[in-house]
Protein backbone atom coordinates (compact mmCIF):
# COMPACT_ATOMS: atom_id res chain seq x y z
CA UNK A 1 0.00 0.00 0.00
CA UNK A 2 1.39 3.38 -0.91
CA UNK A 3 0.34 6.83 0.20
CA UNK A 4 -0.35 9.39 -2.48
CA UNK A 5 0.87 12.87 -1.59
CA UNK A 6 -0.52 15.86 -3.44
CA UNK A 7 1.33 19.17 -3.43
CA UNK A 8 -1.15 20.80 -1.06
CA UNK A 9 -0.58 18.07 1.53
CA UNK A 10 3.19 18.33 1.17
CA UNK A 11 2.95 22.13 1.56
CA UNK A 12 0.86 21.66 4.72
CA UNK A 13 3.41 19.24 6.16
CA UNK A 14 6.20 21.67 5.26
CA UNK A 15 4.43 24.58 6.97
CA UNK A 16 3.44 22.65 10.08
CA UNK A 17 6.82 21.02 10.64
CA UNK A 18 8.68 24.27 9.97
CA UNK A 19 6.49 26.05 12.51
CA UNK A 20 6.85 23.26 15.09
CA UNK A 21 10.60 23.38 14.68
CA UNK A 22 10.66 27.16 14.97
CA UNK A 23 8.75 26.85 18.26
CA UNK A 24 11.47 24.46 19.44
CA UNK A 25 14.14 27.04 18.55
CA UNK A 26 12.24 29.83 20.33
CA UNK A 27 11.93 27.66 23.44
CA UNK A 28 15.63 26.81 23.24
CA UNK A 29 16.65 30.44 22.98
CA UNK A 30 14.24 32.18 25.33
CA UNK A 31 12.94 29.89 28.07
CA UNK A 32 15.02 29.24 31.18
CA UNK A 33 16.78 25.91 30.74
CA UNK A 34 15.98 24.86 34.28
CA UNK A 35 12.43 24.24 33.13
CA UNK A 36 11.61 20.72 31.97
CA UNK A 37 9.94 22.09 28.84
CA UNK A 38 13.00 24.02 27.70
CA UNK A 39 15.22 20.97 28.04
CA UNK A 40 13.00 18.20 26.68
CA UNK A 41 10.88 19.93 24.02
CA UNK A 42 13.69 21.22 21.76
CA UNK A 43 16.03 18.31 22.46
CA UNK A 44 13.63 15.40 22.13
CA UNK A 45 9.94 16.05 21.53
CA UNK A 46 10.18 18.42 18.54
CA UNK A 47 12.94 16.45 16.77
CA UNK A 48 10.96 13.24 17.30
CA UNK A 49 7.80 14.79 15.81
CA UNK A 50 9.76 15.98 12.79
CA UNK A 51 11.53 12.62 12.56
CA UNK A 52 8.17 10.83 12.57
CA UNK A 53 6.95 12.94 9.64
CA UNK A 54 10.29 12.34 7.88
CA UNK A 55 10.00 8.59 8.43
CA UNK A 56 6.46 8.45 7.03
CA UNK A 57 7.51 10.41 3.94
CA UNK A 58 10.60 8.29 3.46
CA UNK A 59 8.81 4.99 3.96
CA UNK A 60 5.94 5.99 1.68
CA UNK A 61 8.42 6.91 -1.04
CA UNK A 62 10.29 3.65 -0.72
CA UNK A 63 7.12 1.56 -0.64
CA UNK A 64 5.74 3.36 -3.67
CA UNK A 65 8.99 2.88 -5.53
CA UNK A 66 9.10 6.64 -6.02
CA UNK A 67 12.66 7.17 -4.84
CA UNK A 68 15.15 7.15 -7.66
CA UNK A 69 18.83 7.78 -7.21
CA UNK A 70 21.50 6.77 -4.73
CA UNK A 71 24.22 8.14 -2.46
CA UNK A 72 27.10 7.10 -4.71
CA UNK A 73 27.38 10.31 -6.74
CA UNK A 74 26.16 13.87 -6.83
CA UNK A 75 23.89 12.96 -9.75
CA UNK A 76 22.49 10.09 -7.67
CA UNK A 77 21.73 12.40 -4.75
CA UNK A 78 20.14 14.92 -7.14
CA UNK A 79 17.89 12.14 -8.42
CA UNK A 80 16.92 11.27 -4.84
CA UNK A 81 15.60 14.80 -4.35
CA UNK A 82 13.80 15.02 -7.71
CA UNK A 83 10.34 14.55 -6.18
CA UNK A 84 8.65 17.01 -3.84
CA UNK A 85 8.09 14.22 -1.31
CA UNK A 86 11.79 13.37 -1.21
CA UNK A 87 12.74 17.06 -1.10
CA UNK A 88 10.40 17.58 1.86
CA UNK A 89 11.86 14.52 3.60
CA UNK A 90 15.33 16.02 3.13
CA UNK A 91 14.13 19.33 4.57
CA UNK A 92 12.66 17.58 7.61
CA UNK A 93 15.98 15.78 8.07
CA UNK A 94 17.70 19.18 8.26
CA UNK A 95 15.09 20.60 10.63
CA UNK A 96 15.36 17.71 13.08
CA UNK A 97 19.12 17.42 13.16
CA UNK A 98 19.85 21.13 13.22
CA UNK A 99 17.63 21.49 16.28
CA UNK A 100 19.36 18.55 17.97
CA UNK A 101 22.73 20.16 17.24
CA UNK A 102 21.39 23.49 18.51
CA UNK A 103 20.47 21.86 21.83
CA UNK A 104 24.00 20.45 22.10
CA UNK A 105 25.46 23.92 21.46
CA UNK A 106 23.09 25.50 24.01
CA UNK A 107 23.88 22.93 26.70
CA UNK A 108 27.60 23.27 26.19
CA UNK A 109 27.31 27.06 26.25
CA UNK A 110 25.30 26.83 29.48
CA UNK A 111 27.95 24.59 31.01
CA UNK A 112 30.56 27.21 30.09
CA UNK A 113 28.48 29.91 31.74
CA UNK A 114 27.85 31.72 28.44
CA UNK A 115 24.78 33.96 28.65
CA UNK A 116 21.91 33.74 26.17
CA UNK A 117 22.85 36.93 24.33
CA UNK A 118 26.25 35.46 23.48
CA UNK A 119 24.69 32.09 22.61
CA UNK A 120 22.17 33.65 20.21
CA UNK A 121 24.54 34.13 17.23
CA UNK A 122 25.72 30.51 17.44
CA UNK A 123 22.16 29.22 17.73
CA UNK A 124 21.06 31.42 14.83
CA UNK A 125 23.96 30.15 12.69
CA UNK A 126 23.02 26.59 13.63
CA UNK A 127 19.35 27.23 12.77
CA UNK A 128 20.21 28.73 9.40
CA UNK A 129 23.40 26.93 8.41
CA UNK A 130 23.62 23.85 10.69
CA UNK A 131 27.21 22.70 10.60
CA UNK A 132 28.59 26.26 10.28
CA UNK A 133 26.98 27.24 13.59
CA UNK A 134 28.24 24.10 15.27
CA UNK A 135 31.75 24.70 13.94
CA UNK A 136 31.77 28.36 14.96
CA UNK A 137 30.74 27.45 18.50
CA UNK A 138 33.30 24.64 18.74
CA UNK A 139 36.06 27.00 17.57
CA UNK A 140 35.07 29.60 20.19
CA UNK A 141 34.71 26.86 22.78
CA UNK A 142 38.32 25.90 22.23
CA UNK A 143 38.04 22.72 20.22
CA UNK A 144 37.30 20.45 23.17
CA UNK A 145 35.52 17.19 22.44
CA UNK A 146 32.05 18.29 21.33
CA UNK A 147 30.11 15.91 23.55
CA UNK A 148 32.31 16.06 26.64
CA UNK A 149 30.95 17.71 29.75
CA UNK A 150 32.89 20.69 30.95
CA UNK A 151 34.35 20.13 34.41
Amino acid sequence: MSIEWDNATLEQIFSIMSLVTLVGWVILLFLPRGWWISRVVPALIVPCLVAAAYTVLLASGMLAGGMDGDFNSLAGVRALFSSDRALLAGWLHYLAFDLVVGTIVARQADEMGMNRILQAPFLFLTLMFGPAGFLAFQLVRGGATPFARQG
